[in-house]
């Protein structure tokens, strides 16, 4: 998708959180869930978004500007679904939002977006980041 194969992979599980979300969603998931899926999201938005950002300016890609533009606005709205969780006005609804919110970030970002990376990256980019904000376990 974007060439560095770091990046992809980190893609990978978001669509992999995002599958795991909409089988909870099917079961009514506990508060707890909806907790670990919202602490999931913003573990994940800190070193994905930062190495990605890196990435993009290394390979002096033209989108870096409006992509870190984009992280916040996604980093944004995902605090607002914590302080909504977090102030006793989430439920199952706020799940609900959160799902929808990543299916259109995979499509609107992740697809149109951050593939433009590919055509910046005029090298192989095999250099491996530890990822410690994807855990085995997502939910």
């Amino acid at each position: 998708m974007t060439g560095i194969r770091e990046l992809d992979m980190q893609h990978q599980q978001l669509f992999v959180f995002a599958n795991a979300l909409e089988e909870e969603i099917k079961k009514g998931a506990t508060p707890a869930t909806i907790k670990k899926a919202i602490g999931f999201m913003e573990r994940y938005t800190v070193e994905h978004f930062q190495y990605e950002e890196m990435c993009m300016h290394g390979a002096s890609c033209p989108e870096t500007e409006m992509n870190k533009k984009a992280h916040a606005e996604f980093i944004l709205e995902l605090k607002r679904m914590d302080i909504k969780w977090d102030g006793g006005k989430g439920d199952q609804e706020t799940l609900i939002q959160l799902h929808k919110f990543v299916e259109f970030w995979l499509d609107a970002h992740i697809l149109k977006v951050d593939s433009k990376l590919k055509g910046c990256v005029a090298y192989t980019h095999d250099k491996t980041v530890k990822n410690s904000s994807v855990p085995d376990a997502i939910l």
